[in-house]
């Protein structure tokens, strides 16, 4: 493939270990929740699906972004590819059948030059069914959308799911998937953060990720769940100081990644920075028509790119939509990783997921977490 146009790559770029790129493929966005903030809103009901052509598709993308991030940025790309939606366990267990045996023949072992796939699933595990029991055969990799809160995320007759999750992600735990829990961070739940975090801890989940909302659509009636920068900083630095004192060892991101910042730059190390033109994209996004974006962050809108059914690869990271995408994450860089005492030390993720429209200076987020943790770092020393 031909790398995007801008700032040219070295021609032979030093070789860096395997890192994933993660494939969310939206085969549905058919849903049987209505969760308030939902930003699928408008498309729930939706019963349209990616056909296998769009599959053929979308396989044949994976394959050519992997051999270009391999030649062009000198990185092994492993690729995860994420089942999402709307909810992926309404799919016909003959659908999901079919999509796993065509992308056997084009990705499987000595198929796929470079690299290897995963298969991993977005799912709200509200009900268990054929469906779930194939992923865990075919040992998909399970997040959990749950936010342990109640009146949120609601069933279609308007009763609440948290109990039936619960309940549902201690199957899920003893079946031996890798699993965890994605929980979306708003008004809802921010001034109990470590109450959720304690609860799913002893459902056996082996790891939470905490997302600060997307903005719902008009129509959503959760709008008003959205926090500041503020609020969000507060209840994510009220969690780390609860996990602290608790001596928790549950993985929970970003926090995760904020101490081991701090702790890289108390020790002077350094780590590779995500610029996405030496380093590549670390999410896609595939939408049911075809329709292909990259990573814009956990509160904003995709980029979008272009279209894997009807172009190739090649064309889409050579072409404007992306070569926008790359000169605006450079100013962004500048804009807030340039004056910020963690650069060197942050691997720059946060300005791909937490977008807040902030002034020049640290990003509000990130900054903030790697602050709170080296203090924390600094007590227990």
């Amino acid at each position: 493939m031909t790398q995007p146009a801008g700032p040219p790559v070295h021609a032979s770029p030093a070789r860096t270990p395997p890192v994933r790129t993660l494939w969310q493929v939206k085969a549905s966005t058919l849903c049987n929740l209505r969760c308030r903030y939902c930003y699928e809103w408008d498309r729930l009901a939706d019963r349209r699906r990616l056909p296998l052509s769009g599959w053929h598709r979308v396989f044949q993308a994976m394959a050519d972004y992997a051999e270009y991030r391999f030649e062009e940025l000198g990185i092994e790309a492993e690729t995860l590819m994420v089942w999402h939606g709307g909810e992926p366990l309404l799919l016909p267990v003959g659908y999901i059948e079919d999509v796993l045996a065509l992308q056997r023949e084009m990705l499987g072992p000595g198929k796929l030059r470079i690299g290897r796939v995963i298969n991993g699933v977005q799912t709200n595990l509200y009900r268990l069914n054929p469906a779930f029991d194939l992923m865990v055969r075919e040992g998909f990799m399970f997040s959990v959308s749950h936010d342990a809160t109640a009146d949120v995320r609601l069933a279609l007759g308007g009763q609440d799911s948290a109990g039936d999750v619960e309940a549902n992600l201690r199957v899920l735990a003893q079946s031996g998937a890798s699993n965890g829990v994605a929980v979306v961070l708003g008004r809802h739940n921010h001034l109990r953060l470590a109450e959720v975090h304690d609860a799913l801890e002893a459902t056996g989940a082996g790891f939470m990720r905490i997302n600060p909302m997307f903005t719902p659509p008009g129509t959503a009636p959760g709008s008003d769940l959205e926090l500041t920068p503020e609020e969000a900083i507060a209840a994510l630095a009220a969690l780390m100081r609860h996990r602290a004192a608790t001596g928790s060892t549950f993985k929970v991101e970003p926090l995760g990644r904020a101490e081991r910042a701090a702790a890289r730059r108390r020790a002077g190390g350094t780590i590779t920075a995500r610029n996405r033109r030496s380093y590549g994209e670390t999410r896609f996004v595939v939408h049911p028509d075809g329709a292909l974006a990259c990573e814009a962050g956990v509160i904003a809108a995709e980029h979008p790119l272009g279209n894997v059914i009807e172009q190739d690869m090649a064309d889409i990271v050579r072409g404007p939509a992306y070569r926008a995408v790359l000169d605006a994450t450079e100013a962004k860089i500048a804009r807030h990783c340039d004056a910020c005492d963690y650069r060197g030390a942050c691997d720059i993720r946060a300005l791909l997921e937490f977008t807040y429209d902030a002034p020049a200076g640290p990003c509000p987020i990130e900054a903030r977490l790697c602050a709170v943790a080296e203090e924390l770092e600094a007590l227990a020393a």
